[in-house]
């Protein structure tokens, strides 16, 4: 038996390990997994799961509060789902997470917004997405990237139909050392309600949205529609007199 805290290591005797269910890593110490090809679910509720250059996720990354992932080899992949409010930290500095899949930072959906932290740079590829997500109230999701980010693919936010925004307001979703080259998303998509309120801002360190247009509240709304319903009935009657 391993003594708590110890190494273990999964994949190492040459096979391929493939996940279509759910693999849940907790308790301390450290796992480290090799060949891993993982189309399900990886849970990563505590302690810390290392993984190699031939990880192949087109599945669900999710990584708690106070657990991390870090990358063993140069470069650490993602091709599917990585969420959650926990750490990824990529092998040194100058290592990269190269992401073309879709990262969620916080509950994936409806779910509590929150941050996740990239220890290491970020290459955002072609086909990837960045989404955010905002409550009923408070800051939206948000990626912590501790050196450069070279960003790409599209930026998806959702609000809630309760959620008000005020024009000037603006949220922080990102954060990081420096953006490499003038690197901008290709596509934004709003998820939300309504038309999109925000415009993207690139700063010297991070990324905000900054309110352009309000979003007027669900009683506002029905206010409108019902005033619109009323104006249309008023000429369908003058058409037919």
């Amino acid at each position: 038996a391993l003594a708590a805290g110890g190494l273990r290591q999964i994949g190492y005797n040459g096979g391929q390990v493939n996940n279509a269910g759910t693999y849940v890593r907790n308790g301390l110490g450290s796992t480290v997994a090799e060949n891993l090809n993982n189309s399900g679910t990886v849970l990563v509720q505590s302690g810390a799961l290392g993984l190699h250059d031939n990880f192949v996720n087109t599945g669900t990354l999710r990584i708690d509060s106070g657990a991390r992932v870090y990358g063993v080899d140069f470069v650490l992949n993602n091709a599917g789902l990585l969420t959650g409010t926990g750490t990824v930290q990529t092998q040194s500095n100058s290592a990269a997470l190269n992401n073309t899949g879709t990262i969620d930072p916080g509950s994936v959906g409806t779910g509590p917004t929150g941050t996740l932290t990239l220890i290491g740079d970020l290459l955002m590829g072609a086909g990837s997405g960045l989404h955010i997500d905002f409550g009923s109230s408070g800051a939206a999701d948000q990626l912590a990237i501790g050196d450069g980010a070279t960003w790409g693919g599209t930026l998806a936010v959702w609000a809630p139909s309760d959620r008000v925004f005020t024009r000037g307001e603006s949220f922080v979703i990102a954060t990081f050392g420096q953006r490499i080259g003038s690197s901008t998303f290709s596509g934004i998509s709003w998820l939300g309600d309504g038309l999109n309120p925000f415009s993207v801002v690139y700063n010297a360190n991070d990324i905000t949205l900054t309110v352009t247009s309000a979003v007027p509240e669900p009683g506002t709304w029905a206010l409108w529609l019902a005033g619109s319903a009323a104006l249309l009935g008023l000429m369908r009657r003058r058409r037919k007199a």
